[in-house]
């Protein structure tokens, strides 16, 4: 019985990361600069965590960081140049970020 309520707990964990990161992609999604500001900050934090990292890209996370690396303030381009930055170390993410247009985001971020 101990195994099973290890994997449960693992799923739980899972599921309630998943809601986090959901949220957040949402909040940076939203039109208020100040929530933008607010949950870059946030994704920043949760782009630390590599296990976090495939949620962050499943649920549309580098898009919407690679559209405020083109459109967003020059504060909310920061948090996106971090937040991309850890992204990279996962291999998956690393490829989705150059299909999505972002390595060439940094680097007009970087002029």
């Amino acid at each position: 019985m101990p195994s099973r309520l290890r994997v449960d707990d693992k799923r739980r964990s899972a599921n309630e990361a998943e809601n986090e990161v959901d949220k957040v992609i949402n909040m940076v999604k939203s039109e208020s600069d100040t929530q933008k500001k607010e949950a870059l900050n946030e994704l920043v934090r949760l782009t630390r965590d590599t296990d976090k990292h495939k949620a962050i890209r499943e649920r549309g996370g580098i898009e919407s960081l690679v559209t405020l690396a083109i459109s967003g303030t020059n504060q909310q381009k920061l948090y996106v140049a971090l937040a991309l930055s850890n992204l990279t170390r996962n291999e998956n993410n690393h490829k989705a970020i150059r299909e999505r247009g972002g390595i060439e985001s940094l680097v007009t971020l970087a002029i």
